[in-house]
């Protein structure tokens, strides 16, 4: 989640100590630790899709994906210490998937992709689960 928002009573080297222990666990009892990381913030702009696609409007509603992953940096730099850590565990970051190298996407053809500033559609899991399994195994099988 949003470590900013939800955690901030929590120091970050803590929150990095108890996932990094929830991975031990993991591992410890045979089983390879998969996490999904945040998607990335809407920060502004998160109903425009929904009014484009109902009353047929063409606004341009993507937010700048420098900016989205500058407002949930705390927790990239713990996922980043888990990666580095943990070389077999799986790491699955819809930003991939819902962002180019410059923007990410409210929306698209087929769908909206949020319901609020950091809360998405059942379209849009369903669009990264697609989207990764197109290129990597399942990892719950």
């Amino acid at each position: 989640g949003y470590y900013n928002i939800y955690y901030r009573d929590l120091s970050p080297e803590i929150f990095q100590e108890k996932l990094s222990n929830t991975f031990e666990y993991i591992i410890n009892n045979g089983a390879t630790p998969v996490m999904i990381l945040d998607v990335p913030l809407m920060y502004k702009n998160y109903d425009c899709a929904f009014y484009n696609k109902s009353l047929g409007l063409d606004r341009n509603c993507n937010v700048e994906k420098n900016q989205s992953l500058k407002l949930n940096n705390k927790m990239l730099d713990i996922v980043n210490f888990l990666k580095n850590k943990y070389k077999n565990a799986i790491f699955i970051d819809p930003t991939k998937y819902m962002c180019d190298q410059t923007e990410c996407f409210s929306s698209d053809e087929e769908g909206l992709f949020y319901v609020d500033t950091s809360h998405t559609t059942y379209y849009a899991g369903q669009y990264v689960a697609k989207k990764y399994l197109e290129q990597n195994k399942n990892p719950f099988k």
